[in-house]
Parts: structure tokens; sequence; C-alpha cells
């Protein structure tokens, strides 16, 4: 849902935009609040194969889910078989 389609079967997506991640972000919340979900947790959304940099995908989480009245967890950092410290 944030990056341009695949050229080809055997292509990867193309780079991620912006006014896709927006899209995708309005779409989360709306799960969010229909399902009542009490936690979220995401990774550092389209920052890898999207190409997007992280200081112009964050604001976009704080802005569409920020206000939510549930934990909103953003693992920033993958380290190889070591779980990840969720605040909780």
């Amino acid at each position: 849902m944030t990056q341009e389609p695949a050229a080809g079967n055997n292509s990867h997506p193309g780079k991620a935009q912006t006014k896709h991640v927006n899209h995708a972000l309005r779409e989360l919340r709306k799960e969010i609040e229909k399902e009542n979900f009490k936690s979220v947790a995401l990774p550092k959304l389209v920052t890898g194969v999207g190409g997007l940099d992280w200081n112009e995908v964050k604001p976009l989480i704080t802005e569409h889910l920020g206000d939510l009245n549930i934990p909103v967890i953003v693992y920033t950092e993958y380290k190889k078989d070591q779980q990840a410290e969720d605040g909780l």
C-alpha cells in the first residue's frame, strides 16, 4: 500500500511515496478504532526498500496515530535474534 507496484512479476516494488503512506496510515487508524485495538506496534515504515527518510515518515505516524488513546510503539532498530524492547 505504500509503494508503487512492481514493474513485473519478478521485480521489486517501486519506491514509497508519502501520499501512499498517508493513505495507509489513515486506513490503519480506521481499523484500530473499528476493532478497538489496545495497542499497536509498527516497524520503521518504508525506510528500507521503500526508500523514504525516517525524518519524513515519523511525523506522518505522529500525525495519524499520535492522538490515539492507546500505546503506539514504533520499533526503530532491528537486532537479529534479540527481542525488542517495547516499553510496555
